[in-house]
């Protein structure tokens, strides 16, 4: 019934055996890696030959809110690390906040720990995946240039003190860093430029004074990174311009930090994950952090779900939309496949993913389009059948 319905889809009312055949083809390249309701010691082997050579295993999202998700992400990272030696994992979440909670993960409990994440990962998934983290002692990094909670600042100032520069002239500096931030999200570049450019120098002040060494060589990233984003969320507030002065910046200047970071861990094999627009090897409109990435290195890895229910960026629940009945959804290609949660690990050798899918729940450009061609964006693809918010306290 799957199959008449997409030769229905590709060709109206005439069905063709290329379709059957594509779907031959899909099904031989997908591997079942839990049945429904299971998410733990999972089936992941038909990657040990994809990542041979690659240093960097990014994994995607298309929303940071499920249940499922993280415990999939979760079930990948465990083998990844414990089978092909992946022992820092980068996340999309501020890189003075990841780098607060890896120097205290050993006094820190999972839930304290996942509060230096973005807010919708602040949750009892992500918790676990803060135990394994802790418990096996891989190196966690944040990339993103926006802040999350606010474990730096009493981490700075104990770093100030203990290098004997005067910390009570920048005590309340991050304060006023996330003040200034929650007015460039709703105030006028007049109004906010006179205090935001000296908050901006007063970080310049700061960069200055601390001297260059190994040790302070995440303080330094972290201020350098508050700088750009006051300096582009200023310049945002004036011109309005989402794609050159908010969505570029950020994903450029998330690139950079990952760039950085993959020099701070030389050798080490490095597991990102993030939205799956971020981690897209390509966007036929933006410019997207994966795309600075060399691809050779980098094996892109897209989440996607059919049904059910997730937690928005404000923990609101949402309910996946229905298949689109006139073209070829992405949630019709997961019914085609057994249940649960399915594999494809080469979709450049898929054919049915060379062509345009539609992929709705999920942001993919500034024009609102809700299509991609999956080949073009990812080198494979996890697919599931049913999500479920995450659960928050």
């Amino acid at each position: 019934m799957v199959s008449l319905v997409i030769s229905q889809l590709f060709f109206g009312s005439v069905i063709c055996q290329s379709v059957d055949s594509e779907l031959a083809i899909l099904h031989s390249k997908s591997s079942s890696i839990f049945p429904i309701g299971t998410f733990s010691g999972g089936e992941w082997s038909s990657l040990d030959q994809v990542l041979v050579d690659k240093r960097i295993a990014a994994i995607g999202e298309f929303t940071h809110g499920t249940k499922e998700i993280t415990l999939v992400q979760l079930d990948l990272i465990k083998y990844l690390h414990e089978t092909h030696g992946f022992n820092v994992l980068l996340t999309e979440c501020g890189i003075g906040e990841m780098f607060a909670v890896n120097q205290k993960k050993k006094t820190l409990n999972p839930q304290e720990m996942a509060q230096g994440l973005m807010g919708p990962w602040m949750n009892k998934e992500h918790a676990e995946m803060m135990q394994y983290v802790k418990s096996s002692n891989m190196q966690l990094c944040g990339y993103d240039v926006q802040r999350t909670g606010n474990g730096f600042s009493e981490l700075l100032i104990d770093f100030l003190d203990s290098i004997g520069i005067e910390s009570n002239p920048f005590i309340n500096i991050e304060q006023r860093y996330g003040d200034a931030a929650s007015q460039l999200r709703r105030g006028g570049y007049e109004e906010l430029h006179p205090s935001v450019n000296t908050l901006i120098k007063d970080y310049q002040n700061l960069l200055d004074v601390i001297p260059d060494s190994k040790s302070s060589e995440f303080y330094k990233k972290t201020i350098q990174n508050r700088i750009s984003y006051l300096e582009y969320r200023l310049k945002f507030s004036k011109t309005k311009d989402y794609r050159a002065d908010r969505f570029h910046p950020r994903d450029s200047l998330m690139a950079l930090n990952v760039s950085w970071l993959l020099n701070k861990y030389p050798g080490e094999k490095i597991m990102l994950i993030g939205h799956n627009f971020h981690l897209s090897k390509y966007n036929e409109q933006e410019e997207v952090l994966g795309e600075y990435l060399d691809s050779r290195d980098v094996f892109f890895i897209g989440i996607f779900a059919r049904s059910g229910v997730y937690a928005n960026n404000s923990r609101v629940p949402e309910s996946l939309t229905p298949p689109d009945s006139t073209q070829l959804d992405i949630k019709d290609i997961i019914q085609s496949l057994p249940p649960g949660v399915n594999l494809i690990h080469e979709i450049r050798s898929t054919p049915l993913f060379d062509r345009q899918v539609i992929v709705n729940d999920s942001f993919v450009n500034l024009s609102g389009n809700n299509y991609l061609v999956p080949s073009k964006h990812f080198d494979g693809l996890i697919l599931m059948d049913v999500v479920s918010p995450a659960e928050y306290r």
